[in-house]
């Protein structure tokens, strides 16, 4: 399971003395998410997801949706969008869809965003003698929240062996002529384990970074619904 952590802010205090010796103390504020994925079915009047502080400190959850791309539709909303949460303690939030979605042929998608904040300024009762540098690391992660509409049945898990792969100038073209998101889990080129980030589109294709000659072997697993591996699929590139 791929997530999306990206590193968005840091807080630094002063010194307390520029005699006194020098450590960084550092907090990460991070919060860790009981699902890689959200499988949100058309019938469905919400879904829901647990964030869970492990940290020793507490913090402040920011939870939020975006588009899957610049510009896109936001068709859901997230409930608490802000809640402190306390070491050891867990939050559920949930998702639900407000807004019309006019593709009814595929799945879209959509990414939830849980950031974890300081719940308040630090004072200087919480820096220890000899703390020279305290920094907070911000941390959000974003995880897919797939829109699948009644009209689609199956699953992507089922449908992978229909994935077709072509060299274009050299470089790997996946086409995807399912109605599915898919994300690659694993894929293997003659044996050599490539990275895949983005996403395969419904009746799209991906272009992926890396030369290979018509012929090729490749083995390729996707995330299943449940957010492990689907089976292993063989298949030679055209």
């Amino acid at each position: 399971m791929k997530k999306y952590i990206f590193v968005i802010g840091l807080s630094l205090m002063t010194f307390q003395a520029l005699s006194a010796p020098t450590k960084v103390n550092a907090r990460e504020f991070s919060l860790f998410l009981d699902k890689t994925r959200i499988i949100y079915n058309e019938e469905s009047s919400a879904q829901s997801l647990s964030a869970i502080n492990k940290q020793k400190y507490p913090m402040l959850l920011q939870a939020k949706v975006i588009p899957a791309h610049e510009g896109g539709d936001i068709n859901f909303i997230v409930t608490p969008p802000i809640s402190r949460v306390d070491p050891g303690q867990q939050v559920s939030l949930r998702i639900i869809k407000d807004n019309v979605i006019a593709q009814t042929d595929r799945e879209t998608l959509s990414y939830l965003c849980v950031k974890g904040l300081p719940p308040e300024k630090a004072n200087q009762g919480d820096v220890q003698e000899g703390v020279g540098l305290k920094l907070n690391v911000l941390v959000s992660a974003c995880e897919k929240i797939i829109y699948r509409p009644k009209g689609v049945s199956g699953k992507p898990q089922d449908s992978a062996g229909q994935l077709t792969w072509r060299s274009v100038n050299g470089q790997i073209v996946v086409n995807n002529p399912t109605p599915f998101i898919m994300t690659l889990g694993q894929l293997f080129v003659n044996g050599e384990k490539v990275s895949v980030e983005d996403y395969i589109p419904p009746f799209g294709a991906l272009s992926i970074d890396h030369q290979a000659v018509i012929g090729s072997s490749l083995d390729w697993t996707v995330i299943a619904d449940y957010g492990g591996d689907s089976r292993k699929f063989t298949a030679r590139l055209k």
